[in-house]
């Protein structure tokens, strides 16, 4: 059964013994422990949203264009050549080496090498005229709020959620025996997943996926 932010919210208030409205917890702080949970598990067991493909314009003369994901999550990019539509992969280097290859600032041709700087990448050498830019990356799993209530994560995780949420809720009480026995069971419960998913397929943690939101008309 799905489990959602409601859910999770009035669960985790009646594990700590609080009224089930914002009376003794406000939404706020419940959501907090919840997302930690949720952020840890992802994080820990690597769950991750579905490979994505977005292409950008490259505009003669600019070596700089800016893309939607951070660095680790990038897995290849590419370039397309307009006049015989021609994809080369680029090719990623260090500082050093991308200020080598890039060489005079005056220098063009098609890009072959790429180095990531803050929010974007920049190209090497100079373009010397229109290209497209394809990337393919791993969204990136949101956390939960009003408009992201299930955890993109199978059914059978959520239960996981929400005893990492009491955990926590129990600490933050000061009632550490609890807390200790709720981490307790959050821990053998995933011990027996983790071993049934692996036996039925080593993809079900590591390549869960879900439709990522891009949308290539905005400015990251």
């Amino acid at each position: 059964m799905t489990i959602t932010l409601q859910d999770f919210r009035e669960d985790t208030r009646k594990h700590l013994g609080l009224e089930l409205d914002e009376s003794d917890m406000d939404n706020i702080e419940v959501d907090k422990i919840i997302n930690r949970s949720y952020t840890e598990l992802l994080a820990k067991y690597k769950f991750r949203a579905e490979e994505c493909r977005a292409t950008f314009p490259i505009v003669k003369d600019n070596v700089f264009i800016s893309i939607p994901t951070d660095q680790d999550h990038i897995r290849m990019l590419s370039i397309e050549d307009p006049d015989d539509q021609s994809k080369v992969k680029l090719i990623k280097v260090s500082r050093e080496r991308y200020i080598e290859e890039l060489g005079s600032p005056t220098s063009r041709g098609k890009p072959v090498f790429y180095e990531r700087e803050n929010k974007g990448i920049k190209f090497a050498p100079v373009p010397d005229k229109a290209y497209t830019l394809e990337i393919i990356f791993n969204g990136v799993l949101s956390q939960l709020d009003e408009l992201n209530t299930i955890p993109e994560m199978p059914q059978q995780w959520h239960e996981i959620i929400l005893f990492g949420a009491i955990y926590r809720g129990f600490q933050g009480l000061g009632e550490l025996k609890r807390a200790e026995f709720f981490r307790a069971q959050q821990t053998n419960i995933i011990a027996g997943l983790v071993e049934t998913e692996g036996e039925e397929s080593t993809d079900d943690i590591d390549a869960y996926t879900r439709p990522f939101p891009y949308n290539a008309s905005r400015r990251y």
